[in-house]
């Protein structure tokens, strides 16, 4: 994410933000952001069980219990659809 500064900079040296798009799509980069990305989801996937357990634990209505655990399969579900939507592009 780039800062005003940065635009700033880019704005007013067109070689900066040619290397900086170089930069970005640099397949090292893209793969350093999708390997960020997928633990990202696995530690928000982690966070939304325990929120789940935290609901069971306080005796929280059902209701919330179980959108939290919706809330959980819909990831799954998104995740699934993705990798079979992707193994069929490649």
């Amino acid at each position: 994410m780039k800062t005003s500064k940065q635009n700033n900079m880019e704005r007013k040296n067109p070689a900066i933000e040619k290397q900086s798009q170089i930069d970005y799509n640099d397949e090292r980069n893209i793969t350093i952001r999708n390997r960020a990305k997928a633990e990202a989801g696995d530690i928000t996937q982690w966070l939304i069980m325990g929120i789940a357990y935290i609901t069971i634990l306080i005796s929280a209505p059902l209701w919330v219990t179980l959108a939290v655990v919706i809330v959980f399969l819909i990831y799954h579900f998104i995740g699934l659809y993705l990798i079979n939507k992707y193994q069929k592009e490649m």
